[in-house]
C-alpha cells in the first residue's frame, strides 16, 4: 500500500512533465531497443563491483556508522545505476529515448526517495572513499549536489507504519 501511493503521486505528475517532449511515442518507438538494453546491461554487476570495494572498506564499528553505511550504499547503488543505464539507453537507443528516460527518472523521483538531502550530504563527504572512475566520480557528485540543491521541492514522503 505504501508503495501505491508514492507511485500514486509520483507518475501523473512525471506523465504530465514528460508529455511535452512527446515521451510515449519516443517509448513505442524505441521498446525493442529499451528493453534489449534492459535485459542486456551489465548495470547491477559493474554496480555490484563498486559496492562491493566499499562494503570491504567498512570494518566493524557502532550501530550508527553501520547504519550510515546501509544508507550509504542504497543511495549509492541506485545513483550509480541509474546513472549506468541511462548511458547504455543512449549508446543503444540514441539521445531521444536517453533524454526520455531522464525525464521519466526525474518525475518518478525514484532517487530522491532512496536518497533524501540528508544521505546525499553523507555521500558528498564520503565519495573520496568509493572506488569510481572520475566521470563515476563528477556524475555522483553532480546528482549529489542536485539532490542537496532541491531539498525543498521534493514532495513530502509519507511515513512506514
Amino acid at each position: 500500500m505504501q508503495h501505491k501511493a508514492i507511485r500514486g503521486k509520483a507518475i501523473p505528475s512525471a506523465c504530465s512533465f514528460l508529455s511535452k517532449l512527446h515521451f510515449f511515442p519516443v517509448v513505442s518507438e524505441n521498446l525493442r531497443c529499451l528493453n534489449r538494453t534492459f535485459s542486456n546491461t551489465r548495470c547491477g554487476e559493474d554496480t555490484y563491483g563498486i559496492l562491493n570495494t566499499y562494503r570491504k572498506s567498512i570494518k566493524s564499528s557502532p550501530d550508527e556508522e553501520i547504519l550510515y553505511s546501509f544508507v550509504e550504499l542504497h543511495c549509492l547503488r541506485d545513483i550509480l545505476n541509474v546513472g549506468c543505464i541511462i548511458e547504455d539507453i543512449a549508446k543503444n537507443c540514441g539521445n531521444l529515448a536517453k533524454q526520455a528516460a531522464m525525464e521519466f527518472i526525474r518525475g518518478s523521483y525514484f532517487i530522491e526517495y532512496s536518497c533524501s538531502a540528508d544521505d546525499a550530504k553523507l555521500l558528498l563527504r564520503n565519495v573520496h572513499r568509493y572506488n569510481l572512475e572520475e566521470d563515476q566520480r563528477e556524475y555522483l557528485s553532480d546528482v549529489l549536489n542536485n539532490l542537496v540543491e532541491r531539498e525543498d521541492l521534493l514532495p513530502a514522503i509519507p511515513a512506514f507504519k
